[in-house]
């Protein structure tokens, strides 16, 4: 990036902001003296790092304020959607301030407007080892570098140049701590690895730290023939024995870098940058790590992913869903695509593209293309929405929200448990028999069982379903599911196993086997048991199916009642409080044979609607009984 004349760039910052890079940078007018510039920063936006487009400079020096003679060193980090471009502001005011430095802070949300907080953020009296006086112009505190604290959630570390009080003539680094306010800051004292003892070095300015493969890396502009120099550490906050110093970046280039100074780390995806300013420009180079301290530089690849995005919101699965792709340089090149899967709190999980339609590549044939395929749940099987991301493989560009992928139909049908029935009546015990779940919109659906037995009256005895061999949960797998039951007898009359009347149900429902299986214990030689089945509220045996039916699937609907009936019978709905107080009666209604349906309005008897709450039905038909809960929402 080179600035337009009579400008050259020293200190700047980059950032990427939905596809587009925007570099800030201290502007020197070379005409001008010392004094007179250095005063705003100049402004540049690219879209691949190579070519740059001028913007208008931004945060001008301001005669009246603390920031009047000049603005340097921008850094910018970015906390949900706002920009804080931290700076060091140069006071001069003769007899108070001699380039006097401290450090402040002004938000965007745009980049391109920004809002000055007043007054400074941090300066030198807040550092007891720093040189601090205002009337000497030794006294630097410039350079600010803000980053996340990896160790402590939720603080932030501000690296930065000063003077050290105990040896004025020369610069080191310092670390401080703070919230995310960015106002209110603390001393972690100096990073020692940076003095001249260390360092060999007098200088030690424009630093920034970033991690690379679990290990932080400190670059910083030094003094001598390759000015940039560099150490590492597992942390960032390491005192002087937890930094190793690797030299200058020119001696592990194994070129000079003398024009080399004020560099910075660029993360973009999986992609790393060096940048530096040299003479009257930016150089940017992607880094190609070599070891493990250790890369070589080479020139960006121009071809950029610039956006994806999701041209709806939503869309149904097997329908068509377009995705949109915005490039640069693309020059038939091919973007590689990542999928992932965004849960309710908010982790996404990268699934194999295929499992969920989406393509592999997409040709760049165009600046902009758009893909239409059929999107697809998953995983597979299920009939639960999904949130779908895509994102390169170099993670470089990612669809700024999710496409919400919805099953057909939708909203699905929901599961309708239709009846249980065991495949025998009766068995000795050990023998093999069949419990059958009959149900509509079963997929993906997992159904609680309930045991009991009943000793011959009717009222029902619960059995533990882990003795009997019945799993608590079970899925279904069919229109109809079965499960394959070893049987056996419960309880046991001291050791001595009896006869056993086996029930099995919905766990919080009414609906159950329609007549109980009868289990014979070993040697079992007295007449048959009597048949119970009338005992049973929900299924009748002889009457036919009482079934409910979701009022969201019938509309101005409160409560409905499916009837499958054997042979013309009599019915009726009854609807009662939680105190028991009879409120409705639908009926009786006289029904032929076959399906019908019978359902309450939501009003009582005279004629009032009911408030929301909760209410009971109970719907007999023949001699079918099945009393549910229902909920009626407020209108």
């Amino acid at each position: 990036m080179i600035p337009p004349a009579p400008y050259y760039p020293k200190d700047f910052a980059v950032i990427k902001k939905d596809g587009v890079y925007h570099l800030f940078y201290i502007r020197h007018n070379s005409t001008l003296p010392e004094s007179q510039t250095e005063n705003d920063f100049g402004h540049a936006v690219s879209y691949d790092l190579l070519h740059w487009t001028q913007e208008p400079a931004v945060l001008p020096a301001r005669p009246l304020e603390w920031d009047n003679l000049h603005v340097w060193a921008p850094t910018i980090v970015e906390k949900n959607g706002v920009y804080t471009m931290f700076y060091a502001g140069v006071t001069h005011q003769a007899g108070v301030y001699d380039d006097y430095q401290r450090i402040g802070i002004a938000t965007s949300t745009d980049l391109y407007n920004w809002t000055r907080s007043d007054p400074p953020v941090y300066s030198c009296d807040q550092v007891p080892w720093a040189l601090c006086d205002s009337l000497n112009s030794l006294t630097g505190f410039r350079d600010p570098f803000v980053m996340p604290d990896p160790n402590t959630p939720g603080r932030w570390l501000l690296y930065f140049t000063a003077n050290a009080a105990s040896d004025t003539v020369n610069e080191l680094v310092g670390i401080a701590a703070g919230d995310s306010t960015f106002t209110n800051w603390s001393d972690l004292e100096p990073l020692w690895i940076t003095h001249r003892r260390y360092s060999g070095s007098g200088v030690a300015e424009s630093p920034h730290v970033f991690q690379h493969d679990g290990l932080w890396y400190l670059f910083y502009t030094a003094s001598g023939a390759n000015p940039i120099a560099y150490a590492t550490s597992p942390d960032p906050t390491a005192d002087l024995s937890g930094w190793t110093p690797r030299g200058r970046i020119g001696t592990m280039l194994g070129y000079s870098t003398l024009a080399w100074f004020a560099s910075e780390h660029l993360q973009d995806g999986l992609n790393e940058y060096l940048l530096y300013s040299i003479g009257d420009r930016l150089e940017m180079y992607q880094m190609i790590w070599t070891g493990a301290v250790t890369f070589y530089l080479q020139q960006p690849d121009p071809f950029h992913v610039v956006q994806l995005g999701w041209q709806a919101d939503t869309v149904v699965t097997g329908h068509p869903g377009t995705l949109q792709m915005t490039t640069v340089a693309g020059y038939d090149r091919q973007a590689q695509l990542e999928a992932l899967v965004v849960d309710d709190n908010g982790i996404a999980t990268q699934v194999p593209v295929d499992s969920v339609g989406v393509p592999a590549t997409l040709d760049a044939s165009s600046d902009v293309v758009a893909w239409t395929g059929n999107l697809k749940l998953w995983p597979s099987g299920s009939r639960e929405p999904i949130r779908l991301l895509v994102r390169t493989q170099d993670q470089t560009a990612t669809t700024p929200r999710p496409i919400v992928v919805l099953p057909d139909p939708y909203p699905p049908p929901a599961l309708r448990v239709q009846r249980m029935f065991w495949a025998k009546d009766t068995v000795w015990s050990g023998d093999h028999v069949l419990l059958g779940i009959a149900a509509q919109s079963w997929t993906g659906q997992r159904v609680p069982l309930a045991a009991s037995t009943d000793p011959g009256t009717g009222a029902l005895i619960p059995a533990p379903l882990d003795v009997l061999g019945f799993p608590p949960v079970l899925g279904l797998v069919a229109d109809t599911t079965y499960f394959d039951w070893t049987s056996l007898t419960w309880p046991d009359d001291g050791g001595v196993p009896q006869l056993t009347r086996l029930v099995m149900g919905i766990a919080g429902d009414t609906l159950r086997t329609v007549r109980p299986l009868v289990v014979l214990p070993p040697g079992w030689t007295n007449s048959p048991p009597p048949d119970t089945s009338a005992h049973f509220p929900g299924i009748s045996g002889t009457d036919g199916d009482l079934l409910p039916i979701s009022p969201t699937r019938k509309p101005g609907s409160a409560a409905a009642f499916s009837i499958h009936a054997t042979a013309p019978l009599i019915a009726r709905l009854e609807v009662f409080d939680v105190q028991g107080r009879r409120i409705a009666l639908v009926g009786p209604l006289a029904l032929g044979r076959g399906s019908s349906t019978i359902e309450w309005n939501g009003r009582r008897d005279d004629g009032g609607r009911v408030r929301a709450g909760i209410y009971f039905t109970r719907v007999t038909a023949g001699h079918a009984t099945r009393i549910t809960r229902t909920v009626v929402l407020g209108r």
